[in-house]
């Protein structure tokens, strides 16, 4: 089985990464390694009771690239070390850090949507590069060619992570994180989700 792997709570309006400062963030929707670049990844927290909260949370989406914790960053590293990297991030709040949060890079990206039974609208005309507004996303049943985390090329800012992943996460005792077959943004109510 393939999901989109996310967070219960929505943690976008917590943390904001200094545009100004930082590498572009669409760098890491590419798919490709960032190995060997000099990054620069800052992210400031709004307040200091989100600085605190934060510290709680093992994936953070923000107006940046993704966050993850140390410990959901060791289980990746176990289980697809050579399918994705991490860069050391600054969370900051006044004179205070943060540490523990790395910047993940999925280093492939890949067609992951069941576009048969998904809902979306076209939002260009390049057919060698379309994009996409989904209204109902369902993921096919596995990750192509057996990979276990990538990004999806649909959605270049949803990580598709494999059952083995999912499987390697949940046996760490790790909270608040779902994976999801199938997310809908309509009335109609087909998310499916499963938290852990």
């Amino acid at each position: 089985m393939s999901y989109v792997m996310a967070i219960e709570e929505n943690t976008y309006n917590m943390l904001d990464y200094i545009h100004d400062k930082s590498t572009d963030y669409l760098l890491f929707n590419e798919g490709v390694s960032l190995d060997g670049f000099d990054l620069k990844l800052i992210y400031k927290a709004k307040s200091k009771s989100i600085f605190n909260k934060i510290k709680k949370f093992h994936m953070l989406f923000t107006t940046g690239p993704e966050l993850v914790s140390r410990e959901l960053r060791s289980v990746l590293e176990c289980v697809v070390p050579a399918e994705i990297e991490f860069f050391d991030a600054e969370v900051i709040y006044g004179n205070e850090r943060l540490n523990g949060f790395s910047v993940i890079n999925v280093i492939r990206k890949i067609n992951c949507c069941n576009m048969e039974e998904s809902e979306y609208e076209l939002t260009n005309f390049d057919p060698n590069n379309p994009t996409y507004i989904f209204l109902y996303t369902v993921l096919l049943d596995e990750i192509p060619c057996n990979f276990n985390v990538v990004r999806c090329s649909e959605q270049p800012t949803s990580i598709v992570v494999s059952a083995e992943i999912k499987s390697a996460i949940s046996n760490a005792g790790l909270k608040g994180i779902t994976f999801c077959k199938a997310i809908d943004v309509t009335y109609k109510e087909r998310t499916i989700c499963e938290k852990i």
